[in-house]
């Protein structure tokens, strides 16, 4: 195993009104076997969640509560903010991490010398059901993620120094913003070898209608606005993003 006693990863778990759902995404860190930190940022939740967190008496999770509702963006920059780690990791509220999940991901990355990594994953519904297995393309750059978006944040790890540099954006796909920011500062990202998924990315049924439209302009406005693309170009783009938003909903 290439894994140093000194590389601590931070593991950044928004929450908003997730009490219900929270434990076992919390419960799946807890399980990991590298060193880590659980940063949970309460993101002005109005339900029981402080009652759940602080049912988690570990000397690993630090509880933080934003003031106001600001959004996942500010959440996870706060959590950023507060790490220790030389690695950051994310994970939402309603995902789960497989056991080995950070120690495949750390000792490949140590051991290749990349700085972003990401997975195979697989997807269920809000119910429980299984949906299909994702298995990203093995080497991601700055042009290729342009036409597709290969990194589910859930299942990224990245060094501390590049999310510190960066930080997410108020934006529509800020996670999206974040990747492509952090592709312009170093080459590629890379997909780590596994034989199994090793997170489960639930998809709500709220994303699966009402936000089709608002996500389809939320990635126009990114080519244009955020990422500064030439028109012709954002056209390019845009077309393979719808082409391929068709494919994975004719194939589930």
């Amino acid at each position: 195993m290439y894994i140093d006693n000194h590389s601590l990863v931070s593991i950044i778990l928004p929450v908003f009104n997730s009490a219900s759902k929270v434990g076992k995404a919390i419960d799946s860190v807890l399980i990991q076997s590298v060193e880590f930190e659980l940063i949970i940022v309460d993101d002005g939740s109005t339900d029981d969640i402080d009652n759940v967190i602080q049912s988690y008496s570990h000397e690993r999770i630090r509880f933080f509560k934003m003031p106001a509702n600001g959004g996942v963006a500010e959440a996870r920059n706060f959590g950023i903010s507060k790490a220790k780690g030389n690695f950051i990791a994310f994970i939402d509220a309603d995902d789960v991490w497989h056991h080995k999940k950070l120690e495949f991901q750390l000792e490949q990355m140590l051991f290749n010398g990349w700085s972003l990594s990401y997975c195979t994953y697989q997807r269920v519904s809000d119910s429980g059901s299984f949906l299909n297995i994702v298995t990203p393309r093995e080497k991601v750059s700055y042009d290729t993620m342009l036409l597709n978006n290969s990194i589910a944040t859930s299942t990224a790890c990245l060094k501390a120094e590049l999310a510190k540099k960066v930080l997410f954006k108020k934006v529509g796909h800020e996670d999206y913003v974040f990747w492509m920011s952090i592709l312009q500062l170093i080459k590629n990202g890379h997909k780590i070898k596994s034989d199994e998924p090793l997170v489960q990315y639930m998809v709500s049924s709220n994303s699966l209608s009402s936000n089709k439209f608002k996500a389809v302009i939320w990635q126009w406005h990114n080519y244009r606005e955020n990422l500064k693309l030439p028109f012709f170009k954002s056209v390019y783009c845009f077309s393979s993003y719808i082409m391929l938003a068709i494919l994975k909903r004719i194939s589930g």
